[in-house]
């Protein structure tokens, strides 16, 4: 009761409640009985509450941010309170609940502001949508800072599969998408691989558990499948080759149960600029047409010629959006319009069934630039850097031996 009344945290009955729930331990300290509770975050959270009691307005919490004592209590290693993790945690998650996120524009301090971006995920789904286009802008801003991919990979994990939170794998993706194929494998690409191989195995965990979801004949009736299908098509940028293969043979389970949501998937995936992610989802769908085309009559009716005639517009048309000189992906393309025209032969006009089959004539980049490296900026660029260009351009031109240039090498090399 004297413990209540002088840290004014909680009353007599919360005390109790406590108390029953085995969430308080006693302990002498200094001939004194000292009450702290059992889970760190608990006591943080509780102590943030308390701190709220005398924060009414944004102005009040601005001055409370400002101040020396929280600076040093909470946001200085070298001074900061032994829960200062706990606390700051649930701090942040109160204030975004009281006051929206209008105030995180004079958040200046790098700490506070890592502690508010991971809030954004944790706190109650409504207030996100009520600041829907403020916490998606404060995602994207962050995200413009490499150091701070790791941290926002990490909390997608709490939203990315949740339809109705704009926090999910859509925001997810449309910043991945939006990354050169140079920067997405430094940053994401190797996230997936620390996590797959470093950690406990999770996205394999993760791509088990969706293909037993394809697999299975229970209706969904929310929109996590199709959401999980996206978050898969993004590991195929993994250079692991089993990862891929285990991530290609997911979707292609998911085709198999929803055809026509992959066809949307698969058209998204060819606007990627990385064409490891479309060679493997085109690979998938034409597995899918192979599976299904002579088993199900609804999927040869209703879904196979929308299939064969969207690649086609896609990709062989002429001046095709998606047009390309990948041979993999071409024959998994070519291979599935083929399939379409068993069962549908007047789907295309002969002129055109000629463009989906070799000798291909158009499509693609037919006319490769050269890169003169030595006039140009970028002498040594990626990946063309000292010892490929030296040695190993070297070991395949004749007398292009070590630090040797001869005209050959040159050519290689551009």
């Amino acid at each position: 009761n004297n413990y209540t009344q002088r840290v004014n945290i909680f009353n007599e009955e919360e005390f109790l409640v406590f108390e029953k729930e085995d969430l308080l331990i006693f302990r002498d300290w200094n001939n004194v009985e000292v009450v702290t509770f059992t889970y760190d975050l608990l006591s943080g959270y509780l102590i943030a509450k308390n701190l709220f009691k005398f924060i009414d307005s944004e102005e009040k919490l601005n001055e409370l941010i400002k101040s020396t004592k929280f600076k040093n209590e909470l946001l200085n290693r070298k001074t900061c309170h032994p829960l200062f993790n706990d606390i700051l945690r649930s701090f942040c998650v109160l204030a975004i609940k009281k006051f929206g996120l209008s105030f995180y524009s004079s958040i200046k301090n790098e700490t506070l502001n890592d502690y508010l971006l991971k809030s954004i995920f944790e706190v109650n789904q409504k207030k996100i949508i009520d600041n829907k286009s403020v916490a998606v802008n404060i995602i994207k801003e962050n995200f413009k800072d490499f150091n701070k991919h790791n941290l926002i990979f990490n909390q997608f994990k709490n939203t990315e599969l949740d339809s109705q939170n704009p926090l999910n794998i859509d925001l997810l993706s449309n910043l991945l998408f939006n990354m050169k194929v140079s920067d997405r494998d430094l940053s994401w690409t190797e996230y997936i691989r620390s996590n797959n191989f470093v950690r406990d195995n999770e996205y394999k965990k993760f791509l088990n558990g969706f293909e037993v979801a394809c697999k299975s004949k229970t209706k969904f009736k929310t929109d996590k499948v199709h959401l999980a299908a996206k978050k898969t098509m993004w590991f195929l940028t993994s250079t692991n080759r089993e990862f891929r293969d285990l991530s290609t043979r997911a979707l292609y389970y998911y085709g198999q149960k929803y055809p026509d949501k992959f066809l949307e998937l698969v058209l998204y995936s060819l606007s990627i600029n990385d064409p490891y992610v479309w060679e493997r989802t085109l690979a998938a769908m034409y597995g899918v047409v192979m599976a299904k085309h002579s088993t199900d009559d609804n999927f040869k009716k209703l879904f196979l010629p929308r299939i064969a005639l969207t690649i086609f517009e896609s990709i062989f048309k002429k001046e095709a959006p998606f047009s390309t000189t990948h041979i993999l992906a071409r024959d998994y393309a070519s291979k599935t319009i083929e399939i379409g025209l068993l069962h549908h032969n007047d789907l295309l006009k002969p002129e055109e069934v000629l463009l989906t089959t070799a000798p291909f004539t158009i499509g693609g980049n037919r006319n490769p630039n050269e890169f003169d490296h030595e006039k140009e900026e970028g002498i040594f660029s990626e990946p063309i850097s000292m010892d490929f260009s030296n040695y190993t351009i070297g070991r395949i031109v004749e007398g292009g031996h070590s630090y040797s240039d001869p005209p050959e090498k040159k050519k290689v090399r551009r």
